[in-house]
């Protein structure tokens, strides 16, 4: 009797299917690839324009003004103090105030510039015409660590304006 024969006898082997595989990816993977790629993308531009924006930072300006004071200090080389703050602040208003472009400036313009940018005409009042002469004196007299103290408070003075600033002027 066929019919009392085991049922299971008849039942086939199961078989797998073949197994997936690694390419290409599933639809989920490039999804996932493109936000991937986007985020790196924004990322890195976001980090370019911040970095753009700070420009040289205020503080890393005032340590370099400081460093240049202790040498000052040690080899009590005015002309020197005197030359490399003025290098100092023409190379922070460079990238500060690119359109202006303050690096070009010399004199009576130079020391406007810095007055109307923070100064508070404070350089020429103090610094005009000394500033002038002590780039040719052999020995000048100016008072640099005042110069220097000047010099400290404009980049102070950027520091505040630069928070004030909104982020599209940063540019």
């Amino acid at each position: 009797m066929p019919s009392a024969a085991n049922p299971l006898e008849t039942l086939r082997d199961i078989h797998t299917p073949p197994p997936i595989s690694w390419w290409p990816p599933a639809v989920g993977w490039w999804w996932l690839l493109l936000i991937f790629i986007l985020l790196s993308v924004a990322l890195y531009w976001w980090l370019q324009r911040r970095q753009r924006s700070q420009g040289h930072s205020p503080t890393i300006a005032q340590q370099l003004l400081t460093e240049l004071l202790d040498e000052y200090k040690i080899s009590g080389n005015k002309q020197r103090l005197l030359s490399e703050t003025t290098i100092l602040l023409k190379r922070y208003a460079k990238n500060r105030y690119p359109q202006q472009r303050p690096e070009t400036l010399s004199g009576e313009a130079w020391l406007d510039f810095l007055d109307g940018s923070g100064g508070q005409g404070q350089f020429r009042a103090h610094f005009g015409a000394a500033l002038y002469s002590a780039v040719y004196a052999r020995e000048p007299q100016i008072d640099v660590i005042a110069f220097a103290r000047l010099a400290e408070q404009w980049l102070t003075q950027q520091r505040k304006v630069n928070k004030k600033r909104p982020p599209h002027d940063r540019d």
